[in-house]
This record gives structure tokens, C-alpha cells and sequence, in this order.
């Protein structure tokens, strides 16, 4: 169960609402400036992207109002924004070296 000023702990489908409406803010994860209302029913396109998914609450994501239950779907680095980190981490690895870096290298070796 999560409810308004909890942060979500782990990706989440929807299972049930507990008040009339929940919503969540997902700017971190979608660029969103607007909390999003979420809803348990089913979307049925699997390649939807992630503002398009009302039955999810992703990890990270604050929720603004409202109260709901769920279903654990993915932690860690398996979650949405898990897999934003993953990628930043593997883009970082594939830069060249910086000037600095270069200098300090030969400065290293001598």
C-alpha cells in the first residue's frame, strides 16, 4: 500500500484504489510537470510508453494523493528508472578522456 507523501519503493501495477483518485509525480522519470492520476485498469499495449502506463507506479516517484494497493513488479535495477541509471552508467563508461584526464595519465606514467 502506498499513500500520498510516500515515495515508491519499487515498481508497482495497480491492484486496487483506496480513495477516489491517486496520483503520482513522475517528472524525474517521464519530464511530467504535472502529477499524473493513475487508475488499476489494464492497458493492454505492451510497448505503451511510460506516460501512457495509468496502471503503474514507478520506483522514485512520489505520490501526491490519494492512497492504493499493489503489486510489486520490478526492483532495484530491473525498475524503469533502473534501467535510465544502467543506461547513463554504460554511456559514461563509453567517453573518451578528457584533456585533463589525458595530462594527469602522462603525468602518472613518468
Amino acid at each position: 500500500e502506498v499513500k500520498a507523501g510516500d515515495k515508491v519503493p519499487a515498481d508497482i501495477r495497480l491492484v486496487k484504489l483506496k480513495t477516489t483518485t491517486v496520483r503520482a509525480e513522475q517528472s524525474q522519470l517521464t519530464g511530467e510537470t504535472q502529477s499524473v492520476i493513475k487508475d488499476p485498469d489494464v492497458v493492454d499495449d505492451p510497448s505503451m510508453v511510460h506516460q501512457g502506463k495509468n496502471n503503474m507506479l514507478f520506483a522514485s516517484t512520489t505520490i501526491s494523493n490519494g492512497a492504493c494497493v499493489g503489486c510489486v513488479v520490478a526492483t532495484g535495477m530491473s525498475t524503469e528508472i533502473g534501467a535510465i541509471q544502467g543506461a547513463v552508467t554504460e554511456a559514461a563508461g563509453e567517453k573518451d578522456p578528457t584533456p585533463l584526464q589525458k595530462k594527469l595519465d602522462e603525468f602518472g606514467n613518468t
